[in-house]
Order: C-alpha cells, then sequence, then structure tokens
C-alpha cells in the first residue's frame, strides 16, 4: 500500500475520483444494456457517450489506484491517451444521440460534421504523442495532469456542445404532454448542467477538501441524472408527479 508516502489530499482526490469513475462505468454499461431490452440503436451511443465523457477523470484514478496496489503510476503517454482518445467518440455519440432522437430529419448531417471534428483532433492527438507526448500536456502533483492549449480548446468545445445540445433536447422533452417524458427532460438537463458545472469548477477551484468532495459529489450526482433522463422508470416518476 502507497498511502503512506501521499498528503491527505492526493488520498482524498484518489479515492473520489475513482468512485465517480467507477459509477460512471456502471451507469454507462447499465444503459448499455438497456439496448437488449428496447433494441434501440441510439441507445448505444448513450451509454457510450457517457462512458467516454468520465475518461477525462480515467487517468487520475487509474494512477491513483496502480499507486496504491502496486506502488506505481500511469507513464505520460498512457495517462494521456486513456484521458483523451475516448473524448471525440463521446462527443460523436453523444450528438448522434441528440440529433437522432431530437432532429431525425438532419440528423445525418449534424453526425458528418462532428465526425470530421473529431477525427481531426484524434489525428491531432496521436501524432501529437507519437512525437512528443508533452505537446499534448505533462504530469504534475501526485496524479493530476496540465494540458496545453488544443487539448483545453478541444474540452471547452465538447462541454460547450453538451451543454447547449443537452438543454435543447431537455426542452423538447419538456414539451411533451406526457408528464414521465417532460420528468425526463428535467432529468435530462439537470444531469448535462450539473455535470459542466463540476467540469468547469474542477478546472478553476484549488480543490481543497470541502471543495473536493463538493466537485466530486456533483460529477456523481450528474451520472444518476444523466441516467435517469433517459431511463426514468414509471413508478419513479410517478413519485415526483405526485410530490410536484
Amino acid at each position: 500500500m502507497g498511502f503512506e508516502n501521499l498528503e491527505p489530499l492526493d488520498i482524498y482526490q484518489g479515492i473520489f475520483t475513482l468512485i465517480f469513475v467507477i459509477i460512471s462505468i456502471l451507469v454507462g454499461f447499465r444503459i448499455l444494456l438497456k439496448y437488449f431490452e428496447l433494441n434501440r440503436k441510439e441507445i448505444i451511443a448513450i451509454g457510450v457517450a457517457w462512458l467516454g465523457i468520465s475518461t477525462a477523470w480515467w487517468g487520475n484514478s487509474f494512477s491513483f489506484l496502480m499507486y496504491v496496489l502496486v506502488n506505481s503510476k500511469l507513464d505520460l503517454l498512457t495517462y494521456i491517451l486513456i484521458e483523451n482518445a475516448f473524448m471525440p467518440i463521446a462527443l460523436i455519440c453523444w450528438i448522434y444521440a441528440f440529433a437522432y432522437l431530437g432532429y431525425p430529419r438532419i440528423y445525418k448531417k449534424i453526425v458528418i460534421i462532428f465526425t470530421i471534428i473529431g477525427i481531426l483532433y484524434e489525428i491531432f492527438l496521436i501524432s501529437a504523442l507519437i512525437i512528443n507526448p508533452e505537446i499534448i500536456g505533462t504530469l504534475e502533483g501526485a496524479f493530476d495532469s496540465n494540458y496545453t492549449i488544443i487539448p483545453d480548446i478541444f474540452r471547452i468545445f465538447a462541454l460547450f456542445t453538451v451543454c447547449i445540445t443537452g438543454i435543447l433536447f431537455g426542452k423538447i422533452l419538456l414539451k411533451s404532454d406526457d408528464k414521465v417524458i417532460k420528468w425526463k427532460g428535467i432529468f435530462l438537463m439537470l444531469g448535462i448542467i450539473t455535470f459542466v458545472i463540476a467540469a468547469i469548477l474542477d478546472v478553476i477551484l484549488t480543490l481543497n477538501p470541502f471543495e473536493l468532495v463538493l466537485v466530486r459529489g456533483l460529477l456523481i450526482l450528474s451520472s444518476f441524472e444523466y441516467y435517469l433522463g433517459f431511463f426514468l422508470s414509471e413508478r419513479l416518476a410517478n413519485l415526483f408527479i405526485k410530490k410536484k
């Protein structure tokens, strides 16, 4: 065990980030399993989108887990690859699900645009990693990373895109006469907004113990809200409807 060589804040960050990652993986796979129940291909995109988005915290949590178990950490290339390579895939999957469900007449055109953007970023990422991983970012602290401007710009672009499209899709659901669907729209917008707020706070705050628990708590909450935004059961929805 490597706990004795870590600062308390590093331990808290590693544990709470790992909890978020584990919950996100479980939520993502739970969504994927829904495909076999409902046989709808967009469900695969919804599940992969959430799994891919959560990979932005995988490097931190996996490096922490390795350090605790085998007293080692992820190397720079692996760390950066894990946290960045799946982001474009997640964005494309999200856009596919959003456009397919919300704008079925033009979803192919929307998906093509974002696929081109995603491919270009992947080409840049792989090329940079081959040449010198520090073009993308560096490791700092016990388990953290610091990225250069292009990866940061792509992350901001992805967050902005997910936030806007998530709110738009939520508004579409809110227009339904079905109260269950309306509550799905509420949870979807809450999930997207909570995630974006948490991701922004994760960047701008210094993350003392209180801030760390707050940010990771918001990330965990966003996982459940995202899931309920698509798969809120009628039984649970009725509880909210009665309370309202």
